[in-house]
Formats: structure tokens, sequence, C-alpha cells
């Protein structure tokens, strides 16, 4: 997590803001039912790459930008949320190599999209579709 995430957060603009950790929802601080079918899944060694290659695969992956994300910081149970865009953009505020664990997680009707910012410098995007009768 960011050494101050209310700075952090402040300073980048009305972008994200701080949410409770337990209103995280499903992908974060409830689990992601067994048995769903997975859509997508990919896997990404970030530890060669320089940050601008970093940013172009976060924006590559298959978030919807005009939909909210979560953001969470699982080790520190604190979150925020905001755009996907403002993650892609701001990732290196956000996320520390060697130290975090950053989850991303957006849920539409239908689909659920999980991003994990591994402390080991992988990333592993997930994408499972969500019965209707599951929110």
């Amino acid at each position: 997590m960011p050494p101050n995430l209310d700075a952090t957060l402040f300073n980048l603009g009305s972008e994200l803001e701080l949410i409770p950790y337990a209103a995280t929802g499903r992908g974060v601080a409830e689990p992601i039912p067994a048995g769903l079918a997975e859509r997508h899944h990919r896997s990404i060694d970030v530890s060669p790459l320089a940050d601008d290659e970093i940013e172009q695969r976060l924006a590559g992956l298959p978030f919807a930008d005009d939909k909210a994300v979560v953001i969470c910081w699982p080790a520190d149970r604190c979150a925020a949320r905001g755009f996907y865009r403002s993650l892609v953009r701001n990732y290196d505020d956000l996320w520390y190599p060697s130290q975090d664990d950053v989850l991303v997680v957006q849920s539409e009707p239908g689909v659920l999209r999980r991003l994990t910012m591994s402390h080991e410098e992988y990333f592993t995007y997930i994408e499972v579709e969500m019965p209707a009768d599951i929110s």
C-alpha cells in the first residue's frame, strides 16, 4: 500500500476515493464461488518491463474503462473505488513491487473481472461468468 494512501489519493484528484474494505464485495471481501466458467485467464511477468510497458500491458487488459473498479490492498484491509483508466495512469503510485499485493475487481451483470498485481511482479487476470442469481 502506498505509505500515505490518503495523501496519494488526494494528490491524484477526485479520480479515486477510499471505501470501507467490507464494502469491496465479490472477488475481494467475498470469495468468487467455485465452479464458475472462466472466460479469460492471463498471467504476465512484469519484472523485466519498463514503466511504459507495464502501463501498456495494463491498458491492454479487457476492463471496461467507463465502469468502476475496486482497488484493494488486502494485507492492509484498505480499498479505493475509481475508474480503471485511473489505475492504468497511476499504477506506479498505487502498487509497489516487492512490497504490495493489489487486487483490482470490476463486476457488472454477468461478468466479474479480477487482476492480481503480485509483489512478485506477476499480474494475473481472470474473467468469470457470473450467473444472474449471484451478484
